[in-house]
């Protein structure tokens, strides 16, 4: 396709590994009916498809057939539209991906993954209205609990605290 392949050659010759949000989709091998042609592999768009031998028990190689770096597949399906075997399935994330509505949620996304909730709060806390915080906790409520109360724990915020539980309990 030519929508996204710039960039996305981009991310591959840079190397820049998690630049993109993954969808709620994961590759999935059949390693029985695949049949290690390297297809997928070379149309994979951030190069998470590698075709090798996996090691048996007693230390024998097996066939070769494609394995996936589950960190860099966005989810994408190119692979399983190429794959002439059937081999590849696309299955459900075992977290869910929530991908941000507007420009704020993905800004309080990234605060939250790196640790910098309370920064974002506290910068400039007469600008954001009660609807900002309510989008704040709509988002901490998509997000796992561990990664809720760490992103709370710099604000020391009762608020906060008491909204997580609740949260964590539905």
């Amino acid at each position: 396709c030519s929508c996204c392949c710039s960039l996305l050659n981009a991310i591959r010759t840079c190397n820049i590994k998690h630049a993109i949000k993954t969808s709620n989709w994961i590759m999935s091998v059949n390693t029985e009916q695949c049949k290690g042609c390297g297809k997928c592999s070379q149309v994979c768009p951030v190069n998470a498809i590698d075709i090798k031998s996996p090691i048996n028990t007693d230390g024998t190689n097996t066939h070769k057939t494609a394995q996936v770096d589950e960190t860099l597949c966005l989810g994408c399906g190119v692979c399983a539209t190429v794959c002439k075997s059937g081999a590849i399935s696309m299955k459900p994330r075992p977290q869910r991906v929530f991908p941000p509505e507007t420009a704020f949620d993905r800004m309080v996304q990234r605060a939250i993954e790196r640790g910098k909730l309370a920064d974002l709060i506290l910068e400039n806390p007469e600008k954001l209205s009660y609807r900002a915080f309510a989008r704040i906790l709509s988002i901490l409520e998509k997000t796992t609990p561990g990664k809720a109360l760490l992103a709370i724990k710099p604000l020391q915020s009762i608020f906060f605290q008491q909204a997580i539980k609740i949260l964590s309990k539905t």
